[in-house]
């Protein structure tokens, strides 16, 4: 009895050690759910902010066409109408002389050459708008497909890092439970020590 009395200070010191490191790592538990939780969420972030990229690439090449390629395509073959027209006017304004009518056969075979390069102009402005407008629609077709498969993807590692975290958050809980157990035991204990003591 005197040896048991003897050693039940340490043993009551020891198991008060024993709780206050169990309260410690119920703490650490606590604070490593939350970091999992903003974990998980800036990985949604990210996913959100890579799905705002590929929407942006596909407004840009669209801006692209609209505002560089269609302009610089229609004034071309707008001077190019243009200069053609006005030689035509010029030369119906012509009096019908020999020395006149021979400068109007040259104008109106130069001018005819000119209209077939307006026709050439025109006809590479035209292919090339198709050209971009097939391009845009491939790139949009492109653009539609990868950001279908980067939400799939960004769903399925969602749903894994949720999956995950449930997980987690379920073996930290059982964890913790365990711990507090642990906990209530050795206070009991310590409680029945100290009882046995004074009886």
């Amino acid at each position: 009895m005197a040896a048991a009395e003897a050693e039940l200070p340490d043993t009551i010191a020891a198991m008060r050690l024993s709780g206050l490191e169990l309260t410690d790592c119920i703490q650490e538990l606590g604070a490593l759910g939350g970091e999992l939780t903003r974990g998980v969420r800036s990985t949604a972030a990210l996913a959100t902010m890579a799905e705002a990229g590929v929407r942006g690439g596909v407004a840009a090449a669209d801006a692209a066409v609209r505002t560089q390629l269609l302009p610089a395509a229609a004034k071309v073959e707008g001077q190019a109408r243009g200069a053609v027209e006005t030689r035509l006017a010029a030369n119906s304004q012509l009096t019908y002389t020999k020395p006149l009518v021979s400068q109007a056969i040259t104008a109106t075979t130069k001018a005819a050459r000119r209209l077939r390069t307006g026709l050439a102009v025109g006809q590479l402005a035209g292919a090339a708008v198709q050209a971009g407008r097939a391009a845009r629609d491939a790139f949009e077709q492109r653009a539609a497909q990868e950001e279908q498969q980067e939400e799939a993807d960004a769903a399925a590692r969602r749903a894994t890092a949720l999956q995950a975290a449930a997980q987690d958050a379920a073996r930290l809980e059982e964890s913790e439970r365990a711990l507090r157990e642990q906990l209530e035991a050795l206070k009991a204990k310590q409680r029945q020590q100290q009882q046995s003591t004074r009886g």
